[in-house]
């Protein structure tokens, strides 16, 4: 009888020792599990911030290409304005030039008016 009770207890603690193992087994797989899992939330963690950070650069980009295109505007706007001013300036050069010819011939047709009239009165004398 006592040796059946023994061979009982001793069954009894290696069924105890074997649920034990497949408990620590379970816990180390879970804590396995946890690690890997943990690794793949810092890899998203820092492809996030890899992604953001490339957000960011791309809006700063964005912002610099506008300013940028702005700045170039306004120096097209000035250069268009600076051409027009320019022309305006080149037509009235030309006009005062042309009033200055019709004024030399108008005084070149009094001078020889005058060579006429004075050689008229010098015939007449």
């Amino acid at each position: 009888k006592l040796r059946k009770e023994e061979m009982a207890r001793i069954n009894t603690e290696e069924e105890e020792a074997q649920r034990l193992e497949a408990v620590r087994i379970k816990a180390e797989e879970t804590e396995k599990l946890r690690r890997e899992e943990m690794e793949k939330l810092k890899a998203e963690e820092e492809t996030l911030h890899q992604v953001e950070l490339a957000k960011t650069r791309a809006e700063e980009m964005e912002k610099l290409r506008g300013e940028e295109m702005a700045r170039i505007k306004a120096e097209e706007e000035e250069t268009l304005q600076q051409l027009e001013l320019a022309k305006t300036r080149a037509k009235e050069m030309e006009k005062l030039r042309i009033d200055e010819m019709a004024r030399i011939k108008a005084e070149e047709e009094e001078t020889l008016r005058q060579i006429e009239l004075a050689k008229t009165r010098a015939e007449e004398m």
